[in-house]
């Protein structure tokens, strides 16, 4: 049912949902693989759309780690809400720094995004990465997958060191970028 609403969802919000299926176990698996837990305080997801990522990052994480997550589509939030009860969940991505502000958190040792900024205006997506570099801790990560290459150039401008990992095993196959600031 999930890929159901997922793609209902594609269909009225085209500019915001940026594929018609869910991310798959295996790129969520494998983003989550990437994230250096030992480090982690705290852990933001942009764009958590059904929770495929939610789910992994919930089980990974540290008791001790802080897990916030955020999700702009409406019938995602509510599906989000009650299957991560506890979990705080806000809106809107453009927002980080103010909610985060509101939060009492002063820095984020990992960011992992969901967010299909390749659908994204252009400034949309500059607000959005520069509210991250802006939030990321020195050496924090930032994590994302696209399917295209188109945001290489843009990544590599905001952050020191970026580097791709891959993965076949999602529809269609996606691109996962390992940022640092």
């Amino acid at each position: 049912m999930e890929w159901i609403m997922f793609w209902q969802q594609f269909i009225k919000h085209p500019g915001c949902v940026g594929s018609v299926l869910p991310s798959s176990r295996y790129l969520a698996r494998k983003l989550v693989s990437n994230i250096e837990w030992d480090r982690c305080k705290t852990v933001v997801e942009l764009g958590a759309g059904t929770g495929s990522f939610t789910k992994y990052l919930v089980d990974a994480k540290p008791a001790r780690t802080r897990l916030l997550i955020f999700e702009n589509n409406s019938v995602f939030r509510v599906q989000l809400a009650k299957r991560f009860r506890g979990i705080p969940l806000f809106a809107d991505a453009v927002n980080l720094e103010k909610i985060l502000l509101e939060e009492g958190i002063s820095g984020v040792d990992c960011v992992v995004s969901g967010l299909p900024f390749a659908v994204f205006p252009d400034a949309k997506r500059q607000d959005i990465l520069q509210q991250v570099q802006r939030v990321l801790g020195f050496g924090a990560q930032f994590i994302t997958f696209q399917y295209s290459p188109q945001i290489y150039r843009e990544l590599c401008n905001h952050f020191s060191k970026v580097q791709i990992r891959f993965t076949l095993l999602n529809v269609p196959p996606a691109i996962i970028y390992i940022c640092r600031r």
